[in-house]
């Protein structure tokens, strides 16, 4: 028989604790409010731990954390997990009614941030109800004397609450268990080569899920992390000349840098991998992007929910269009609208499971059953929402979200094929196709362009519908000046633009 010792599992908290005891004096952290060594982390992160203790808090608590790009709100971060709390991550730039609703919906019993957004919950009517919760952060950080233990969370138990982008309706809270983060940062790590000699840049706000994608890997590797406190092009390539090996960036944050480094040339040779994800990069910028970092560019397609695939480096040649195969650890399969499962090439509704799949919606068990698929064997996988096919060789290409598909005259069509199509036109740099109500095919395509110089778009309409088929010809072509309406990552939030067409 086996020596069992507790429960053999170490969570991404204690993963801190070791460095600080393996790596003491490396540096951990980067940040525009200092810079952290694993010793002084961890001590900050303790001194933060017992005073949130002294407040009543303990495990299982939910605790919010309005969390600017800065050391102290990852210090926050770990503090809770220290205690065996539950992270509920929220955006400082969502409109103040959005946090209200957020707050309201995960009830924090405490809630933590820096002091211009203490005012800010203070002052506006909508929050002030939550100013009650405050925990306060006098800034100190340091050598600290340990009042108690470590309480970290069960491996099952909740670790993070993150509320999910709402692009297609209202934001829902996914949570995660201690064991389901360590999963996905594990197979992250190991995909992405993350190990304690990398450097990772935080070029992405510290609220999205993604940002953690890529720095739980970091974390649980014990590399070093530089935080940036605002995004420029300019500053992600002046931290790769630092040292960055590692990054996720999304599809307009690439752009930028692509841009950059044609106006002044900058030495990228740092790079070990960039990460695009959050949505899809566009062909010509991917190629771009493959020469720029010197064919280190990954592109992620994953959802907060837990379930991801990756295209890497070598593969992207072959596989233009696909966003790589499932992560380690991940299946998926395709299904019809009756739940029936579809052979390789046969586009459906992509389903997933995983060790990093959520253990459900915050407060919403009802949401959670819709969003289950059961395979006839009993296995329990997640529905995406996203439309797309899977190939003999599991790799997967995406062809709409499900709820943006238009269906015109009974025939499918995917906005992403007219996207693709409109996209080589030189005068187009952006477009976001939806679709509109019609009297006689029910529903018709629209595309809606951002130029780089002047069009007409009734040529540009003409132009796209000489290389569609039939059922994808666009109704018409609408010019925007002013970039779409996007979330936190970048998406293109297509239920604004129907609701600005008023259609």
């Amino acid at each position: 028989m086996g020596l069992m010792i507790g429960e053999n599992f170490c969570s991404l908290g204690e993963a801190v604790a070791l460095h600080s005891r393996y790596r003491p004096e490396q540096v951990a952290l980067t940040c525009c409010d200092g810079e952290w060594t694993w010793r002084s982390f961890e001590n900050a992160v303790t001194e933060t731990a017992d005073r949130l203790r002294s407040f009543g808090i303990t495990k299982g608590d939910r605790v919010a954390i309005l969390a600017a790009n800065s050391g102290k709100s990852i210090v926050q971060v770990f503090a809770t997990w220290q205690i065996g709390a539950v992270s509920v991550l929220v955006s400082t730039s969502l409109p103040d009614e959005v946090i209200g609703s957020l707050l309201a919906d995960a009830k924090p019993v405490a809630i933590l941030t820096q002091d211009g957004h203490c005012r800010q919950l203070e002052s506006n009517v909508q929050l002030r109800h939550w100013a009650t919760r405050l925990v306060r952060d006098d800034g100190s950080r340091g050598a600290t004397t340990r009042t108690k233990g470590h309480d970290f969370a069960a491996a099952d138990q909740p670790l993070t609450i993150f509320y999910s982008s709402g692009t297609t309706g209202v934001p829902k809270g996914i949570v995660h268990s201690s064991r389901a983060r360590v999963m996905t940062a594990a197979g992250l790590a190991a995909a992405l080569s993350i190990c304690p000699n990398s450097v990772l840049a935080v070029a992405t706000p510290l609220s999205t899920n993604g940002t953690w994608m890529m720095l739980m890997p970091a974390m649980l590797a014990g590399c070093r992390t530089i935080v940036m406190d605002h995004w420029s092009a300019s500053g992600f390539l002046s931290a790769v000349e630092a040292g960055a090996t590692h990054a996720f960036l999304v599809p307009t944050q690439i752009r930028g840098v692509l841009d950059a480094l044609k106006e002044v040339p900058s030495d990228t040779s740092n790079i070990q991998a960039i990460v695009s994800a959050g949505s899809p990069l566009p062909a010509q910028w991917k190629s771009e992007a493959q020469a720029a970092f010197k064919n280190h560019l990954f592109e992620l397609y994953g959802l907060t929910e837990g379930i991801g695939t990756l295209l890497r480096p070598e593969d992207m040649a072959l596989h233009p269009t696909s966003v790589g195969c499932p992560m380690a650890g991940v299946e998926l399969r395709i299904i019809d609208d009756a739940g029936t499962e579809l052979p390789a090439d046969v586009a459906g509704e992509l389903v997933g499971r995983g060790a990093g799949l959520m253990s459900g919606y915050l407060n919403r068990p009802d949401l959670t059953e819709e969003a289950l698929w059961r395979a006839p064997d009993g296995a329990v996988f997640f529905r995406t929402g996203d439309i797309g096919k899977i190939d003999a060789h599991g790799f997967v290409t995406l062809l709409d979200r499900k709820k943006d598909m238009i269906v015109s005259g009974g025939m499918n069509v995917f906005a992403a094929d007219i996207e693709a199509v409109l996209e080589k036109h030189p005068a187009v740099v952006g477009v976001a196709v939806v679709g509109v109500p019609h009297p006689r095919w029910v529903e018709t395509p629209v595309a809606i362009v951002r130029s780089r110089e002047p069009v007409e778009p009734e040529d540009l309409c003409r132009w796209a519908n000489a290389q569609l088929a039939r059922h994808q010809q666009i109704d018409r072509v609408l010019l925007r000046q002013e970039d779409f309406p996007r979330n936190a990552l970048g998406k293109v939030l297509k239920r604004v633009l129907r609701e600005e067409l008023g259609e």
